[in-house]
């Protein structure tokens, strides 16, 4: 069994695509675990209603008085997974096709591999910018913030690729690993309220010498950014989350100069 988990805060209407789009695409190999992450009482009596309904999948709900973040809510689900993967998807994604069901396949025939993620599509299914990169670091960072912007891009480059390749991480939205690898690892850590868990996660599972790789068949729809309505919050924990991973993996230091470059840049979107 392979067990798909979706963390859902305040996106109803979209997990409902989601839950309608794993209904039509996958067999009933794959059961369903949903954390509601303290989402309101008009969301969550919505959602309740919703998984009452009978369905091929076996669908657990979770549900949390409080949002305890993305990765403490992905832990939470995967003590609980039956399945041997663990396939992550955020709720604001849509199957377009049955292609996730190669993931746990190609997952049990590659031991090398620890993490697999694929491509994910805006709605008019082209290719979002944020689903695969190189770690983030401070070289990078202070070049591209200070002056190189448009030579530096946010992200490995790669062609349209048929074949699976390596990556130095694969955004959260779609991200699936053996369910005893996060155990290994340690699970999701967190300190991450939300942002940068993924890379994190990454880091730490090429770190046992395992590989992170991009599935290009894989494609899903990523409407993105659902859940937030106030972008001011929204861009807080990012900067809190983007400070975290520097201070972890770079040491204090960088941390602090990153928090120095990004000065000009939060002033800005604290009054946009």
């Amino acid at each position: 069994m392979t067990s798909i988990i979706i963390v859902n805060y305040q996106s109803t209407a979209y997990l409902f695509r989601l839950l309608a789009s794993i209904e039509r695409f996958l067999d009933a190999s794959f059961e369903v675990i949903v954390v509601d992450n303290g989402s309101d009482e008009y969301e969550r009596k919505r959602l309740t209603s919703v998984l009452t309904g009978r369905r091929r999948h076996t669908v657990t709900l979770m549900a949390n008085d409080t949002n305890r973040g993305f990765g403490a809510a992905c832990n939470q689900a995967a003590k609980h997974a039956s399945g041997a993967t663990l396939i992550f998807l955020n709720p604001d994604t849509e199957l377009i096709d049955n292609s996730l069901s190669l993931v746990p396949d190609y997952l049990a025939k590659n031991p090398e591999v620890g993490i697999v993620g694929g491509i994910l599509l805006d709605e008019g299914r082209r290719r979002l910018r944020f689903t695969y990169g190189k770690d983030p670091s401070l070289q990078n960072y202070l070049l591209r913030r200070v002056w190189f912007n448009h030579i530096l891009p946010p992200q490995a480059k790669h062609g349209i690729e048929n074949d699976p390749f390596e990556s130095d991480w694969v955004s959260g939205a779609l991200l699936a690993m053996p369910k005893e690898l996060l155990r290994e690892v340690g699970g999701f850590d967190e300190a991450f309220f939300l942002y940068f868990e993924d890379i994190d996660l990454c880091r730490r599972v090429r770190a046992q010498g395992k590989q992170v790789i991009v599935h290009p068949a894989v494609q899903i729809v990523h409407y993105g950014g659902r859940s937030f309505k106030n972008r001011r919050l929204q861009k807080r924990f990012y900067y809190a989350s983007q400070t975290k991973f520097f201070r972890k993996h770079y040491g204090i230091f960088a941390s602090l100069m990153v928090r120095i470059v990004r000065l000009p840049l939060m002033i800005f979107h604290w009054f946009v």
